[in-house]
């Protein structure tokens, strides 16, 4: 294996290559190397709130991209649809309060997110086509994101305080 040169306070010192891919939630301006990130932006997902790591995207980028447990792993190039899906489900969980919901069953959890609980999926591809959150302690708002969901169109039934949204025909 080559060791490669680089320079430190004047001295070369010799580093060991990686075999291993190393993402950074703190990216340096230009493109971005982030294969996952790269997908996020194609699906028009803010780069700005991608990196605020306070914001709910900014969150859901940092789990998806260290901490997601999906197995078998997605792959940026052949999973698209599903990490868009995931990051969209995932950001409505933080930006409504996840941690505090009455269940959250399955949901940030290394399963399928079409298992998660009160998410509905369809076709031999699972795309979610009702999202039921309803009676779930939602606090917040609904994030801009859930529009990517490609087959929502069926149903969203929120139930935000003592008001029921429903945006579909449930």
């Amino acid at each position: 294996m080559q060791k490669l040169p680089i320079a430190k306070n004047n001295k070369e010192t010799e580093l060991q290559p990686s075999f291993m891919p190393s993402y950074s939630s703190n990216p340096s301006s230009g493109p971005s190397m982030n294969p996952i990130k790269n997908v996020l932006l194609s699906a028009k997902v803010s780069e700005d709130a991608l990196n605020d790591e306070d914001s709910p995207q900014g969150k859901v980028y940092l789990w998806v991209s260290t901490q997601d447990l999906i197995n078998p792993p997605l792959e940026p190039g052949e999973d698209d649809d599903q990490i868009i899906q995931r990051f969209v489900l995932a950001t409505f969980y933080y930006a409504t309060g996840g941690d505090g919901w009455t269940n959250k069953e399955g949901w940030l959890g290394g399963s399928n997110e079409c298992n998660w609980y009160k998410v509905i999926c369809s076709g031999s591809v699972r795309m979610v086509t009702r999202l039921f959150p309803s009676s779930n302690n939602l606090v917040g708002s609904i994030p801009s994101e859930v529009g990517q969901l490609k087959r929502l169109g069926e149903c969203l039934c929120l139930h935000l305080s003592v008001l029921i949204e429903c945006f579909c025909a449930c």
